[in-house]
This record gives C-alpha cells, structure tokens and sequence, in this order.
C-alpha cells in the first residue's frame, strides 16, 4: 500500500479509493507541522518589510541562527524553528499567526 501511495504521487485523483483515503489521512497529519512552518516562513517575509530590521545585522547580532535562517530561506520549516522566531522577535514584531488570520477570514466570509 505504501509503495502504491508512493507511485501514485500527484495523480491522487486517479488513484484506488483506499489509497486515495491514505493520503487524506498522511496529508492531515501533517497540517499542524505545516501550519507552524507556514507560519515561520511568513514570519521571515514580515521581517524583510520591516524598515528597522536588516539581515545583515540579525546575521551579527545573532551568528548562531544563521543556519536556521539559510533553512527557513530554502523551505526546510519542518522542524522546530521557535529559536529563530525567538531571535527574530527580538528584533522586530511579530504579525499575529497566520491561523488566526485564516480563521478571522473564514469568519466574516
């Protein structure tokens, strides 16, 4: 079964209705590690348009995040970043988390 989860990849529609049920449940269990990464990356993008906050000057002030944010920069959130966000906080305002922003959307639709 796992092999054919594999196989069918971006093609689920066609897939078996077992398999297609498979990758439901995989996809769901997985959504609140995405959302926290969603959520550092977009973290990341609020930092650049903040005026105040330089790069250059988070990389100095904090040498030993520098490897969090190369990862953040090419996509690998899938872990825990809150030292980085942490870090980031210390230097620029966070936005208020995408959930909730999502969840606020939802509401007045």
């Amino acid at each position: 079964m796992a092999r054919e989860i594999v196989l069918v990849g971006l093609s689920h529609h066609t897939a078996p209705v077992e398999v297609r049920e498979q990758l439901a449940f995989a996809n769901g269990r997985f959504e609140p590690a995405l959302w926290k990464g969603v959520d550092v990356v977009r973290r990341l993008i609020h930092a650049f348009y903040d005026p105040q906050f330089s790069f250059p000057g988070f990389a100095a002030r904090f040498p030993q995040h520098r490897a969090a944010l190369i990862d953040c920069l090419v996509g690998d959130v899938l872990k825990d970043m809150s030292p980085l966000t942490d870090a980031l906080a210390q230097m620029t305002p966070p936005p208020p988390p995408l959930s909730e922003a999502v969840s606020d959307a939802t509401r007045a639709a």
